[in-house]
């Protein structure tokens, strides 16, 4: 393992080279902006010329909206890689803190796990400002600062003590994990209990049927068929009509079962992501220490890993709230 000083000076080059990049990325930002605006606009102008004016077809709305779109996608795709680089930036800079004994009060305290009647975590100062749990904790999940909180309250055997010291020098001697965690969201968002999602996840209701799954896909593209149908002048619009009636009886039957569903796992997309994110860095490694193989053992779910199920679970729940929440896809919620 490297020293403290050569770990510092590691850690500065990488947020030297991060620094650069961001620098690069803002020069661009303002273009990117200002095409965006733009392209919006210009299909806007193309869109109401189509409609107002005889004789100028709406294809001429699609040159500028593909641009318009191409414009978006890669300049958010730059502003999440700008964001993840920052992410990494103060992760170093937390890392430099930490070597140099500057962390009390910049890391999480954990005030919220404090138990005002037990016996030691007042004595030790566990939690709270310049704390143990402040100083240990880099958890980057709700889940992880709970079992880290849970490890510290309550005494643990010497067996066990001793299994976690030697998973926890397996994972001392990684030099790539310092750099793989970095690039996680440090910010918590709808805290999500364990107890919360396992409840959840063992529940017994399901939505899922093949028929009503190629029922709805048919459902859907009718009504894009009517509705790009019927602004084309191809269709009549009451093929757009019907088909959003069919959809309408068939969401309001669904929308109870489907609530049920979603309660206490909705909103809470951000997590699960990062759940994923941080459990597909186990599963990708090939640990020796008794407590890791384990837990890898148990990251396997019937041949398919953990983090891809999860990752598949928040990216429903992202698509549901997306549907309710996002202005640009309300008016065909339906």
């Amino acid at each position: 393992m490297s020293t403290r000083q050569e770990r510092s000076d590691i850690y500065q080059s990488r947020i030297d080279q991060l620094e650069e990049t961001l620098k690069q990325t803002a020069a661009l930002d303002g273009k990117f902006s200002f095409l965006r605006v733009a392209s919006f606009i210009a299909t806007g102008l193309a869109l109401a010329a189509a409609i107002t004016t005889e004789g100028i077809s709406a294809w001429l709305t699609l040159i500028p909206g593909v641009i318009f779109g191409l414009v978006v996608f890669i300049h958010e795709r730059r502003l999440r890689i700008a964001k993840r680089n920052q992410q990494r930036i103060d992760f170093y800079q937390l890392g430099i803190d930490r070597i140099n004994g500057h962390w009390a009060g910049k890391g999480i305290q954990g005030d919220i796990f404090q138990e005002k009647n037990h016996l030691f975590s007042h004595d030790l100062n566990l939690f709270g400002k310049a704390s143990l749990f402040e100083k240990l904790c880099l958890c980057s999940t709700a889940f992880g600062r709970e079992r880290l909180a849970a490890w510290l309250n309550n005494p643990a055997t010497p067996e066990i003590i001793q299994t976690r010291q030697q998973a926890v020098a397996e994972l001392a001697n990684d030099e790539t994990l310092s750099g793989i965690y970095a690039e996680l969201d440090a910010e918590e968002h709808e805290h999500l209990e364990i107890s919360t999602f396992t409840s959840w996840a063992n529940g017994d209701i399901s939505l899922y049927s093949p028929q009503l799954y190629f029922f709805s896909l048919f459902l859907g593209t009718l009504s894009i068929v009517g509705l790009v149908g019927w602004f084309f002048a191809i269709l009549t619009p009451w093929v757009f009509i019907i088909s959003l009636g069919i959809n309408l009886v068939v969401n309001n039957f669904f929308a109870g079962k489907i609530e049920t569903v979603t309660e206490g796992i909705s909103k809470k997309e951000k997590n699960l992501l990062k759940l994923a994110d941080v459990l597909s860095i186990v599963e990708a490694k090939n640990y020796q220490s008794p407590l890791l193989k384990d837990i890898t053992k148990k990251l396997d779910t019937a041949g398919q890993p953990a983090s891809a199920r999860i990752l598949q679970i928040s990216k429903l729940i992202y698509a549901y709230e997306n549907s309710k929440s996002n202005l640009a896809l309300w008016v065909f919620n339906l």
